[in-house]
């Protein structure tokens, strides 16, 4: 079922099949099992195509988000609701001070701090910007970048360390089970 919805979402064959190839790669690179992923891309993927976006673009929002909660040591349902936070963000076609400092600051320690940074503000001046409603999708994009950099390496080692051996089963447990549903 959501693997119709990521068909009907990119439209082109030649786009689901690189959305796809990015679930399958960043379950495997940060043990997030692909039923996440594949939800979350999907209405991620939605919502920046809706704001005049593309595939390519959800996917680097995808990663710098995935990054920044693993990275930092977030489970599964942290993950999980930051993206839902970021499909909002997208969504609204601006980012507001809501998503970015509750639904994402609370899962992602250091979110706002690290967003200003991107952007070459302090936290006052990006709260100020906020207020005005001048800080765009771009930004957001800036931001994901931002993290991917800052958080992509640990997150990537938190995914193989011994303490994450329950995701990587949860994930290596889903792509079984999606292969025998194929079958």
């Amino acid at each position: 079922k959501q693997r119709l919805a990521l068909q009907l979402v990119t439209k082109e064959a030649g786009q689901y099949q690189r959305a796809l190839d990015f679930v399958d790669r960043t379950s495997r690179k940060f043990a997030i099992p692909q039923e996440i992923i594949t939800r979350q891309f999907t209405k991620l993927t939605a919502s920046v195509k809706g704001a005049g976006g593309t595939v390519a673009d959800a996917e680097k929002a995808f990663l710098g988000v995935a990054a920044g909660i693993r990275g930092t040591g977030g489970s599964l349902q942290d993950l999980d609701s930051a993206l839902t936070a970021t499909s909002q963000v997208f969504s609204k076609g601006k980012v507001s001070a809501e998503e970015l400092r509750q639904q994402i600051g609370e899962r992602l320690p250091g979110a706002f701090t690290l967003f200003a940074e991107s952007m070459g503000m302090t936290p006052q001046e990006l709260d100020k910007a906020l207020e005005q409603g001048k800080v765009s999708l771009l930004d957001f994009q800036k931001f994901a970048e931002k993290l991917f950099k800052e958080y992509g390496t640990a997150a990537q080692a938190i995914a193989d360390s011994p303490a994450a051996a329950g995701d990587r089963l949860k994930t290596t447990l889903g792509r079984l089970s999606e292969s025998v549903g194929d079958l």
